[in-house]
């Protein structure tokens, strides 16, 4: 059984991806069912952030690097690993998967009649107290100032040849 416990303000938050809601479906559908109802519960208003990446060619290449070299976090880096070798079918791909990902999405915006607010990566490394306020405002939330939590440092993951890779698909493209 599901428990369906949120925060005092009602905001329940959730990474997902529609591979996973798939998969779900194939191997549990009345967990999925139970899922869907706690996320997107029918007697409250439905509310998803939607966090997407404007440069698409750098989400492609992180995507492709992570899946190259099975490099997702900066907690499984190793400097004793080689970097991945720069791959454009694996770029390629990648950016054919997001573009994939992007449509089942919207489909299922769509058929659930959600407009979910749409951040973007670049947004929140540039203006993080802004984007957040955007979201409290959608979500319908209150800043309390005057409270704070200490939050653990966020290590981002090494960026190694990143930018060899993006100039090197960038630069295969058509202009």
């Amino acid at each position: 059984m599901l428990h369906r416990r949120c925060s005092p303000n009602g905001v329940f938050g959730l990474k997902a991806f529609p591979q996973q809601f798939d998969e779900l479906q194939r191997k549990n559908p009345p967990l999925l069912g139970e899922v869907l109802a706690t996320i997107l519960p029918r007697d409250r208003p439905r509310r998803i952030v939607y966090l997407r990446r404007r440069d698409r060619v750098a989400h492609a290449v992180s995507y492709a690097r992570a899946n190259s070299s099975g490099v997702w976090r900066r907690e499984q880096e190793s400097e004793a690993a080689p970097a991945p070798e720069y791959s454009q079918e694996a770029v390629e791909a990648a950016e054919r998967g997001i573009m994939v990902v992007e449509n089942i999405w919207g489909r299922m915006f769509s058929d659930l009649r959600i407009t979910p607010l749409s951040v973007w990566h670049e947004d929140v490394l540039a203006d993080p107290t802004g984007v957040t306020q955007r979201v409290a405002d959608y979500l319908g939330v209150t800043i309390d100032p005057t409270f704070e939590i200490e939050i653990p440092e966020i290590r981002k993951q090494s960026e190694g040849d990143a930018r060899v890779w993006i100039e090197k698909y960038s630069n295969s493209r058509p202009a």
